[in-house]
């Protein structure tokens, strides 16, 4: 059975500005979506890799990649208009060449994801079938309502999303076949059809390029 890389860059990175997605902004020597895409290709665990890309940039992501040495199989599909919808595109695609697989969404905007944090998103689908990477809250968390204090929740329960976010592709198969909503995550997506993610300790330098001061971290 393959480990497939679902990697999401057909975002616009509006909040990050610039005249072009911030996936192509540079960060640390590359651009930023090269450093996932390098990681999981450094990976031995992973055996294919598809690049989820915004259509109006294709030559680009082509010209980027031209630059860096990829060892593994990689296959570049158009985005939707949602993230949902771009993990939808991708999850059809690897469903018309595999009866099976595990497969791991990652944000490209995560640039630190550690080979560690990958092979163990595929040992925990491996026991489990499905997961999310995530970190326990470090800080005090309040539930609120118009801008006002209603109560401190019990950090003790509360954690913080990452990618990857993992399962077995029949898992994704079933969940897009009977969705009935819009949702921001996978771990979402499982649970819409009633599987309980098992929670993959992540890391603090996993974080999520967002905005410009982002860029400095």
């Amino acid at each position: 059975m393959k480990n497939i890389a679902v990697i999401l860059a057909a975002g616009t990175g509006s909040r990050i500005g610039g005249e072009k997605p911030k996936q192509f902004l540079p960060f640390n020597g590359k651009e930023l979506f090269m450093h996932s895409l390098l990681t999981f290709t450094n990976c031995e665990n992973i055996d294919e890799i598809v690049l989820v890309v915004n259509d109006l940039y294709n030559s680009d992501y082509v010209n980027v990649i031209k630059k860096y040495e990829i060892s593994k199989k990689l296959v570049l599909i158009n985005g939707g208009k949602t993230r949902q919808n771009s993990v939808q595109n991708a999850i059809e695609y690897i469903s018309e060449n595999n009866e099976n697989a595990i497969v791991l969404v990652h944000d490209a905007a995560r640039p630190y994801v550690s080979e560690k944090i990958i092979k163990d998103n595929i040992e925990s689908v491996q026991k489990f079938e499905c997961c999310t990477t995530a970190i326990p809250s470090s800080n005090s968390v309040y539930l609120t309502r118009d801008g006002n204090f209603v109560e401190e929740v019990n950090r003790d329960s509360v954690y913080l999303a990452q990618t990857p976010q993992s399962g077995y592709l029949k898992i994704f198969q079933k969940a897009f076949e009977n969705i009935d909503n819009i949702y921001t995550d996978e771990a979402a997506i499982f649970a819409s059809v009633g599987y309980v993610p098992h929670i993959v300790l992540g890391e603090e330098k996993n974080i999520k390029i967002t905005y410009p001061e982002d860029l400095q971290k």
